[in-house]
Order: structure tokens, then C-alpha cells, then sequence
């Protein structure tokens, strides 16, 4: 499938890459059922847009999706207020992985926003109607008192029905809320389990909170050379905080003799992908 034909059946379920979703949860796929074919030819938008128009509701929704979620070589087609009106008509007609997407829109002040009042109504309904990431996006909400009322409890219930159907970065969050007691009895087993099969499945920051339990010895005997394993495949892997704590290692001469030049450039290559508290490091 192409890149272009796999962004048209987003909204549906995905395409193995990542859609967005609101921070601090990892970015997962607005939908959960099989993917339908698009239902239109990905080379001729402008039809497309006549068939939405006419009334065909999944390509709406397949549209909708494409334009607000467009990045890379696509990127030049996004357009989150075109997208918000296909979304709009697509949820409308109950197509609830559109309502999550239009949601996301709100939530994250793109063009239409931030209307977090609207934001949480409609990842509610889309959870209530079995859209799991809308269930970990509104617990983001929850977690940080954002458009709802701060309640620590609900988001570690809201966090678990997506991670229950296999979304790692919500099982990354609810790791967390485990190994710091909020909304959970503190519970540094469950919360070593969690991140430990989220970073077998390529879930980076979970890859890196389970190398902080090793390094500063949580719930684990303190093992620098496993946290150093697991703070390279996160960096690796893309998540700066990662390379962040590698510098960290290499800076106390944790597990091995301090190096401030591999310190240093392990900083600099997190700062590069945009962590404010490595480039103080690296700072003239």
C-alpha cells in the first residue's frame, strides 16, 4: 500500500506507523477494527471530495484523517481546519475514530484551538464506543487536570483499556502512575512489568524509565550496566531522554570511569532532537 493510500485508511485503523496522539501518551492508531480498503483513488483528492459530499461517510472520514494527520513526503497536504470538516461530518454519522481524531485536533491547540472542553466530550464518546486511544488520550486529561477535573485515579483506569489492547505507550503511562503511586497503590513490580514489555515492543520511553529503575535502584537492585543497555536502545531508538541519561552515566562515572566527552556528546545529540535540559549541559 502506498504512503499516501495508507494515510486514507487511518481514520479506519492504521497502517503500522504512527498517528498522533496527545502527550505525554506515545503516538497510536485512532482506530481498532480492520482497516477497510480506501474507498477512493488516493491520486484524485477532488473526487474524493465529491464522494464525501455525496454522502459517502468513510471516505469523510479517510479524508479527514489524511489531512490531519499528513506529515513527510505528504506533509504539504495538511490542513487541520479541511481536515476538521470531513471529521466533523464523518463523526457526526458516528464514525467515532473521526470524532477521536477531531478531538485530538482541539486538544492540541492545532489551527481549531485548543477547545478542551469540546476535546474531552468527544474523546468520552469515541471511548465510550470502543475507540481504546481516545480512552488513553482523555486520560491525559484527567492525569494533568486539563479540560477536566484532575483525577489521577481515572486516568490510571482510562490509561489501562488502551494498554489492555496492546498500546504500549499507554502501558508506558500507566507504568508510571504504578511506579510513582498516583491514582494506583505504588506498585514497583507492576510497574517494572509494564515498562519491561513496553521496550520489548519498541516503546523507547518505556525502554528509558525502566533503565532509571536499574541506574538509581527502584524496586531493582541498582545494575549501571543494564540501565546503560537500555538508556542506548532509547536513544537509539529516537527518544532523547535516552541519550540524555547516557550522558548522565558517562558524566558521573556511573559503572564505569566519568568521560565529560562522551558525556558531552551524548547531551549534544539529545539537545539536537529538541531536549531543552540537555542543551543547558552543553551550553557555552
Amino acid at each position: 500500500m502506498s504512503k499516501l493510500a495508507c494515510v486514507l485508511v487511518l481514520a479506519a485503523a492504521g497502517c503500522g506507523g504512527a498517528a498522533p496522539a496527545p502527550a505525554p501518551a506515545p503516538t497510536s492508531a485512532p482506530g481498532n477494527a480492520a482497516a477497510p480498503p480506501p474507498r477512493c483513488d488516493p491520486s484524485d483528492l477532488a473526487t474524493c471530495d465529491r464522494a464525501c459530499v455525496a454522502g459517502d461517510i468513510e471516505v469523510c472520514a479517510q479524508l479527514g484523517a489524511l489531512y490531519a494527520t499528513a506529515e513527510g513526503e505528504l506533509a504539504d497536504l495538511r490542513d487541520v481546519p479541511r481536515a476538521a470538516r470531513y471529521l466533523e461530518k464523518a463523526c457526526a454519522a458516528d464514525e467515532l475514530p473521526s470524532c477521536y481524531l477531531l478531538a485530538w485536533s482541539l486538544d492540541q491547540g492545532t489551527e481549531l484551538g485548543p477547545d478542551l472542553a469540546r476535546a474531552a466530550t468527544l474523546y468520552q464518546r469515541a471511548c465510550a464506543g470502543g475507540v481504546p486511544a481516545a480512552c488513553g488520550a482523555l486520560g491525559t486529561m484527567a492525569e494533568d487536570g486539563r479540560g477536566v477535573p484532575k483525577d489521577e485515579a481515572r486516568a490510571a483506569e482510562l490509561y489501562r483499556i488502551p494498554c489492555d489492547r496492546g498500546d504500549q505507550g499507554y502501558c508506558t503511562n500507566l507504568g508510571r502512575m504504578y511506579k510513582y503511586g498516583r491514582g494506583v497503590p505504588r506498585d514497583l513490580a507492576r510497574a517494572r512489568a509494564l515498562f519491561d514489555a513496553a521496550c520489548t515492543k519498541a516503546e523507547q520511553l518505556a525502554c528509558n524509565n525502566l533503565g532509571v529503575m536499574y541506574e538509581q535502584g527502584i524496586g531493582v537492585a541498582v545494575d549501571y550496566a543494564r540501565a546503560h543497555a537500555l538508556y542506548t536502545q532509547a536513544c537509539d531508538g529516537g527518544e532523547p531522554r535516552g541519550c540524555h541519561n547516557l550522558g548522565v552515566l558517562a558524566a558521573n562515572g556511573s559503572g564505569e570511569p566519568a568521560d565529560p566527552a562522551a558525556a558531552r556528546a551524548w547531551f549534544q545529540r539529545a539537545c539536537d532532537a529538541g531536549l531543552a535540559e540537555s542543551c543547558a549541559q552543553v551550553a557555552p
